[in-house]
């Protein structure tokens, strides 16, 4: 028997009245009695779902909701409250499909309008949004959540202008409105009207003491303005005032306490945001990044690695990775890294300079067109000009072009405002290796300015050294141990350092860093170090051992890779140098390698002369000092010359590419260290080479060696002369035009034939008096 609609009626109203009064428990009840009587009536299924939804009981809710639709399919309320209960449930494309159902059943419907355009700004259709939102807005002109959601998605679409009209639209209609205050504040700080937004953060606040998110936007405001101390409190009413959904203002605080050189409150900050809101990837990165400063780049990694999982589109996350495996010299890794970041989404111009500039340090000319393509940017800002100027300086100085980065570099400096001590310190030392003493005086100056830079210490040692500077450039030089990207050259040994003081018999460690090289060179040192009364012991390379196993004076030559022996006092052999007060006049001559020639010429052999054309692809100037074998080609018609081949590595197999000209009569295929090396160059009469380690060996063996240099020289070999006071037996060709080392070879070329010319009359002699 069907009930009193008379009954029902009034249970509904009772129903309603108590929900709208927020007695939810009795309104439930009086749902279910009504239900009980009538199972089939439609509202109070659709209310008693609506219920439910308060409740958080989202499933129930949908169930009730759908079963009202199926006894009143046409009533548009019905569905749109389904679509807000299937949002909550995260089905947004079954809440989307409900809103436009609600929509089509009653064109009027301006809440159903509004909740499609508020989900679709969710789901990125951001057009669409703007359409559904201005539909409801027609229908409802003084709505205040329809005006707040506009405003958001112009913020969201860096309207600032529209985004703020629709925001003092609510502060008409309703000047007590807290939340459109911050709102109204946010896109003034976001256009750069700092004053104008804290006006609005004060009048937020002040209508709402408790407005957490007011404080928090009020941090964020004090930082980028650089009131630290401000930000801080702010940031801490923020927490204290909203401790559950204080992971952003936790997060914001690590930042604040970072520019306030607070590293450990930092972290301590952002661990309480990951303990907050362990899905937060912002957190992780910023923990990464400061891991990054403390030097720990493994932990940085690992960190940055879980921010990708939390967020697979985080390009910041990729970016950071890349530079961290740029430092280390994997650039491979660091470009693939760059590149992933560069297809999720419009790269940035920060992430342009950075692949730009990696692909350029590898030789790939794609690197320099991307920093080039970066002035077809649109607006070229300011900023752009400054930003696309000083990494092509970067990049052109890298290349060797030193001309062409001084260009770059002062145009950089041409931007308002641009004081910047890496621009100082780039153009500096541009300056200096283009032989101009101005670099010296601006890196010096720069030196004053950040007496705790490492960069640009060395960087300064390094101008000073190549000008042969020598007394005040080894101190300088000496920073390079602190320079990220050198250290992985630094060994650190755990016994004390030596002072240059009277060593009266105590033994000393003398260690090799950094290269081949270096050590050859600077093994000169020991007979100082001997002097002063030391017991040498000598770690090297493991390829230089059994080379240096019997340098005069030394108890042991042991290898780097053995462990560390039981010392005095140690020293690195680059320090050297500083610690016996080198002058560029009182450089003492090389240690000599008495090493015996493989086996006996006869007195009628050719010239002998041994070519080296590439040196370790890891050298970071490798890409302009090493050459191909095919352009030694001008020297492969002379006669009375035999060229024997000095390369080793993967290059080495160039001898037998098809077309090449020069023919050798031996190459080092079977060499196992540098002792193998110099059996080869005893025997020779001339070893032509780039600069390498081989030319270290050459010259500590007192053989005639001669150097091709690139434009952009290092350090130890000054600026213009063909001689060096490092090795008395070496020459230097220098080249005149970065790339172009035709002249170099032509020079060569002459000038070895003369000696092989020598030669041949010399033998000739020595043939006739047998």
């Amino acid at each position: 028997m069907a009930m009193d609609k008379t009954v029902t009626t009034d249970l509904l109203e009772r129903a309603l009245a108590l929900h709208q009064a927020g007695h939810l428990d009795h309104a439930k009840g009086a749902y279910l009695q009504l239900l009980a009587q009538d199972p089939a009536h439609a509202d109070a299924l659709h209310l008693l779902g609506v219920l439910f939804g308060q409740l958080g009981q989202v499933a129930e809710a949908v169930s009730l909701v759908e079963q009202a639709i199926t006894k009143n399919p046409r009533y548009s309320p019905y569905h749109n409250n389904l679509g807000n209960l299937l949002k909550r449930q995260g089905e947004q494309q079954r809440a989307r499909a409900s809103y436009h159902r609600a929509i089509r059943l009653d064109r009027r419907n301006a809440d159903a309008y509004l909740n499609l355009g508020k989900l679709q700004h969710e789901m990125g259709d951001l057009i669409s949004s703007r359409d559904s939102l201005n539909s409801a807005l027609s229908l409802a002109p003084a709505s205040i959540e329809t005006l707040m959601s506009l405003g958001r998605l112009e913020e969201a679409c860096g309207n600032l202008r529209a985004a703020a009209a629709r925001f003092e639209n609510v502060i008409e209609l309703a000047p007590d409105c807290a939340s459109a205050h911050l709102m109204l504040a946010r896109c003034w700080a976001a256009g750069g009207h700092s004053a104008n937004a804290e006006v609005c953060l004060t009048k937020a606040i002040a209508l709402d003491p408790g407005y957490a998110d007011a404080y928090y936007n009020l941090g964020n405001l004090e930082r980028s303005r650089n009131r630290l101390q401000s930000a801080v409190a702010a940031y801490w009413r923020a927490i204290e005032l909203a401790p559950l959904v204080a992971a952003d203002a936790y997060n914001n605080l690590g930042l604040t306490f970072l520019a306030l050189e607070r590293p450990e409150d930092a972290m301590s900050a952002y661990m309480k945001a990951i303990a907050l809101k362990p899905t937060d990837d912002a957190a992780f990165i910023n923990l990464g990044r400061l891991s990054v400063t403390k030097g720990n780049d493994d932990a940085a990694v690992q960190l940055f690695q879980k921010a990708i999982a939390l967020n697979p589109n985080n390009v910041g996350a990729y970016q950071d990775m890349a530079a961290i495996y740029a430092r280390h010299g994997e650039q491979d890794e660091a470009v693939r890294l760059c590149r992933i970041a560069m297809d999720l989404a419009p790269p940035s111009l920060s992430l342009r300079i950075a692949l730009g500039t990696l692909l350029a340090q590898m030789g790939n000319p794609e690197g320099s067109q991307m920093i080039e393509s970066l002035f077809a940017i649109q607006p070229f800002t300011a900023e752009t000009h400054f930003h696309v100027y000083m990494n092509l300086g970067v990049v052109r100085k890298n290349e060797g072009r030193l001309e062409e980065a001084i260009e770059c570099y002062r145009a950089a400096a041409m931007v308002p405002s641009s004081s910047s001590a890496d621009l100082e310190n780039n153009l500096g030392i541009a300056l200096a290796l283009h032989g101009n003493a101005e670099g010296i005086a601006m890196l010096e100056k720069l030196v004053r300015k950040h007496p705790r830079s490492a960069v640009y210490h060395f960087n300064l040692g390094v101008a000073l050294l190549t000008h042969d500077r020598y007394s005040k450039g080894w101190a300088e030089f000496e920073w390079w141990r602190k320079v990220e990207r050198l250290q992985k050259d630094s060994r650190p040994v755990e016994v004390p350092r030596w002072l240059g003081d009277s060593l009266d018999g105590r033994s000393i460690l003398l260690y090799a860093e950094q290269g081949f090289g270096d050590t050859l060179q600077f093994i000169r040192y020991i007979p100082q170090v001997l002097a002063r009364g030391g017991r040498v012991v000598l770690m090297v390379q493991d390829p230089l051992v059994r080379l240096l196993k019997d340098l005069p004076g030394i108890v042991a030559c042991i290898p780097v890779t053995g462990p560390i022996p039981a010392c005095d006092v140690s020293a690195s052999l680059m320090s050297l140098p500083r610690l016996c007060k080198t002058t560029f006049e009182s450089i003492p001559p090389p240690a000599y390698l008495g090493v015996p020639p493989r086996r006996p010429s006869p007195a009628n052999r050719p010239y002998q002369v041994g070519l080296v054309w590439a040196g370790s692809p890891r050298h970071s100037m490798d890409r302009i000092r090493s050459i191909s074998l095919d352009q030694f080609r001008p020297l492969a018609g002379l006669g009375e010359v035999a060229f024997t081949s000095l390369q080793i590595g993967p290059v080495a197999s160039q001898i037998d590419a098809p077309g090449q000209s020069i023919s050798f009569v031996a190459d080092c295929s079977h060499v196992k260290d540098f002792a193998d090396t110099a059996e080869i160059i005893a025997g020779l009469d001339l070893v032509i080479t780039i600069d390498s380690a081989v030319a270290h060996l050459a010259g500590s063996m007192a053989k005639p060696v001669w150097m091709l240099h690139a434009v952009v020289p290092d350090w130890r070999w000054g600026l213009t002369s063909n001689e060096t006071a490092w090795y008395p037996t070496a020459k230097l060709f220098r080249q005149a035009e970065i790339g172009d080392w035709q002249p170099v070879m032509q020079q060569i070329c002459s000038e070895l034939a003369e000696e092989a010319r020598r030669h041949t009359a010399s033998t000739y002699k020595e043939l006739l008096s047998a």
